[in-house]
């Protein structure tokens, strides 16, 4: 849950001689306390792969995908992961103002650039080794999780 704080600061410019006030300013200074769960890290290391989105469209739909992952919480394996079925996707495309089609298209893109990762049939992960929605210390065991199972289904 975030948190609101505003402050209001005065400044008021006197003239020496006479006194008289010559300009007052009020300014509001507004601090927004949000939580931890609300943020996604971006990791600047190695940004080819979003580098190669070039499609407004795209972006749009990709930082929609960043609000919806599931936070990664300790000993959770479901972090970073969507959940796409039929209905969200719709959402995506009302929210977007874009058609169904255009999100079943956009989504092979993003699958085809590695930015997401299909673990199952309605079911995608941001790819951890660019984006990660949860705690630091917590991501290399998703990176390790998400890859590792990325590339079990390959091996069959």
């Amino acid at each position: 849950m975030s948190k609101v704080y505003e402050s209001l600061d005065t400044k008021i410019l006197v003239d020496s001689e006479t006194g008289e006030v010559i300009q007052q300013e009020v300014s509001t200074k507004v601090i927004k306390r949000v939580a931890q769960e609300d943020f996604i890290q971006v990791y600047l290391e190695d940004l080819a792969a979003l580098l190669n989105v070039t499609a407004i469209s795209e972006i749009r739909v990709l930082m929609v995908l960043w609000r919806m992952a599931s936070f990664n919480k300790e000993n959770d394996k479901a972090g970073n992961r969507i959940v796409l079925v039929k209905p969200i996707k719709e959402e995506i495309a009302n929210e977007l103002n874009l058609t169904s089609g255009t999100i079943d298209n956009i989504l092979r893109k993003l699958l085809n650039k590695n930015l997401i990762i299909k673990i199952d049939r309605t079911i995608y992960s941001l790819n951890p080794q660019y984006f990660f929605k949860g705690y630091m210390k917590d991501r290399l065991k998703v990176v390790k999780t998400i890859i590792e199972y990325h590339i079990a289904p390959n091996e069959e």
